[in-house]
């Protein structure tokens, strides 16, 4: 039998065998008019329930974004993740139906596990899947960075290039780390009317929420993008989105949007970022209570025809003078860290900017 969360409810098709009848008895006019409505009426919606620990749930994020339809509700089960596999839906809701995707705070991630072989003096090596760079996460909560000075992986962890071997120090466990693998984690491509809940996107090898092409609609909420090696969140091209309650820490960039997107923001955090916190190319972003701190290069960036605008915009200052860690994207070859750089802006002007004498929010 098929589980209740994938399978269309008959009582959905009671109101148009109820207009079919009906019609045998209206004049055509009518009848027409009531196909019209039954037609335009917003679809059945139902719940699609992705667990792999059960059965009778959906296993994958592949197989259930093959399923949903305009109104549906796509459930991530509480603890049923982390997921190793990108979530990517080539179907776009209806304004009256929007699809949803309820993540339950579960990981998205672009993370696989390395596997490790033990050398004669005792130490650890893996031969790294992926081309360098890449984000190094230990135990689920630690990426590792690399030394501006020494270019190599802090705590004496050393790789090679050219042949992809990574070594861990003496008297250090093999267990727990990982690699970012996966080009995509949540992708977003010429879609409108999607909503996406409580979902934690890591461990990309591009962004963490990836948004290209042509849309609207497309909301946001209580989301974190965290350990990619891009952005945390970015949208692109002519993409119009939301996000209210989001966290971006530990990427290259924290959000980085481009192109005529078009985001509105509220109640965000974008801290301990490698290179950017906060950036604007040729965009429009209308923000509301956005906080920007710890980031290893510049704090805010602006370029282009960026807008930006709002209430408590509040960017910290950075204290570091010198590059402390590598970057790999936008401020790679950046030399200097500053707080603001708005040098290649034709829209310097930030309304509701709040410049602190601080470094962080914990700081007096």
């Amino acid at each position: 039998m098929m589980p209740r969360s994938r399978s269309y409810s008959p009582v959905s098709a009671l109101p148009v065998l109820a207009a079919l009848v009906l019609c045998l008895f209206l004049p055509p006019r009518a009848c027409a008019i009531t196909a019209t409505l039954s037609e335009t009426s917003p679809p059945a919606s139902r719940i699609l329930t992705v667990d792999p620990r059960d059965p009778a749930a959906i296993p994958t994020l592949k197989q259930a974004a093959a399923l949903v339809q305009p109104g549906d509700t796509l459930v991530l089960a509480s603890g049923s993740g982390p997921y190793r596999e990108s979530l990517y839906i080539n179907r776009s809701g209806t304004a009256a139906a929007p699809i949803t995707i309820e993540g339950n705070g579960n990981e998205i991630t672009g993370f696989d596990l390395l596997s490790f072989t033990q050398l004669p003096d005792g130490r650890h090596q893996s031969v790294v899947p992926v081309p360098y760079p890449f984000v190094l996460r230990h135990a689920g909560k630690k990426r590792i960075r690399e030394d501006a000075a020494t270019r190599q992986f802090s705590g004496g962890i050393q790789y090679d290039s050219a042949t992809r071997i990574l070594i861990l120090p003496p008297d250090v466990s093999s267990d727990d780390w990982e690699v970012s693998a996966r080009n995509h984690v949540v992708r977003i491509q010429d879609v409108s009317h999607h909503r996406y809940r409580n979902i934690v996107a890591t461990g990309s090898r591009n962004d963490g929420f990836n948004l290209h092409g042509t849309g609207k609609d497309l909301h946001f909420e209580n989301i974190t993008g965290s350990y990619n090696l891009d952005e945390g969140f970015s949208a692109h091209d002519d993409i119009h989105s939301s996000i209210a309650g989001g966290y971006f820490f530990e990427n290259d960039n924290g959000i980085y949007n481009i192109g005529r997107s078009h985001t509105r923001i509220h109640n965000v955090d974008i801290s301990q970022n490698l290179g950017i916190g906060f950036g604007l190319a040729d965009g429009t972003v209308e923000a509301s209570r956005l906080r920007v701190w710890g980031s290893g290069m510049v704090q805010l960036k602006l370029e282009g025809s960026a807008r930006l605008s709002g209430l408590g915009i509040t960017v910290y200052r950075n204290p570091r003078t010198t590059r402390q860690w590598l970057s790999y994207k936008e401020s790679a070859q950046r030399l200097r860290p500053l707080t603001l750089d708005t040098t290649k802006s034709r829209n310097p002007g930030i309304p509701g900017l709040i410049t602190p004498d601080a470094d962080s929010p914990e700081t007096p």
